[in-house]
């Protein structure tokens, strides 16, 4: 029985590796017995391989759609944000602190931040006009990818509005859970990076076609400086959290720095996407 799902398991391998060893351990599992150690050996293996792939001759790293990881990321970002990041005794304390050490530059802190976040998402909002520009012009039209890069446009922009409504509502108009000042400053920072997410699709589904490139390229641009501003409003929120450290539980703490890291490398991913080659074919090499 256990030799039958040995050979089988053999099938998670990737293909280059089948194709080099694959001969070689059948040969193998003929010539001994074949316990359930041996399977799990095999699937463990199986795991290794995928990880290390561009170690197999004549095998690749393995490519992971950009669209794909984006998304895992706002997930994750998302799930930073509650319920770890909305501790109210660390929100306060931080902010008491960091006004106790210096208050006229916790207040310019909190609203450079505030400013930088409620920005980006507008910047990438913008972003659709040079794409759709180019999209509804007679010959795009007539073609029929400018219909569907319209139709796009509608669909992403269900989702962009319902989270820009609740990230404007939280900063804002305090809408939801009262999060304080200091969570005021920082709450663009997990909504801004997902919209210019969003935003970066439909640049890719317009990236197919070259008659739209020159609507591309300006959303492009658009949507790097977008991200970029997500990134650098996150350096006046680790200042705060600098002066008002003390305030702060460790999990909060380690909320926040993973919340840094996550909201940053959604906006590095961004700029890699608008700054390469292919933008409608992006993929990440793991």
């Amino acid at each position: 029985m256990m030799r039958p799902l040995a050979v089988m398991t053999l099938r998670l391998y990737p293909k280059a590796w089948r194709r080099r060893y694959a001969e070689e351990v059948r040969d193998l599992l003929d010539a001994r017995p074949v316990r359930a150690r041996t399977v799990a050996d095999l699937a463990m293996g199986a795991f290794d391989a995928w990880i290390n792939r561009r170690l197999i001759p004549g095998g690749s790293a393995m490519r992971v759609p950009t669209a794909v990881v984006l998304t895992i990321g706002s997930y994750i970002l998302f799930n930073l944000w509650n319920p770890g990041i909305r501790h109210m005794p660390s929100l306060e304390r931080t902010w008491s602190l960091a006004l106790d050490n210096s208050s006229a530059a916790t207040l310019g802190l909190a609203a450079v931040a505030t400013f930088l976040f409620a920005v980006t998402p507008a910047l990438a909002v913008l972003a659709f006009v040079p794409v759709l520009v180019s999209a509804t012009t007679r010959k795009a039209l007539r073609e029929g990818l400018g219909v569907l890069v319209v139709t796009m446009a509608l669909v992403i922009a269900l989702p962009i509005w319902a989270i820009a409504y609740v990230y404007y509502g939280m900063a804002f108009s305090d809408l939801g859970f009262p999060i304080g000042p200091f969570g005021d400053a920082m709450t663009g920072g997990f909504f801004a990076p997902v919209i210019v997410a969003l935003a970066l699709g439909l640049r890719g589904v317009a990236a197919r076609d070259p008659l739209l490139a020159p609507g591309v390229q300006r959303a492009g641009r658009m949507l790097g400086v977008a991200a970029a501003l997500n990134v650098v409003a996150w350096v006046p929120i680790l200042l705060l959290l600098v002066l008002g450290a003390p305030g702060a539980s460790t999990r909060f703490m380690v909320a926040m720095l993973a919340s840094v890291a996550c909201s940053a490398a959604i906006s590095a991913l961004t700029i890699r996407a608008v700054t390469g080659s292919e933008p409608a074919r992006s993929l990440v090499r793991i």
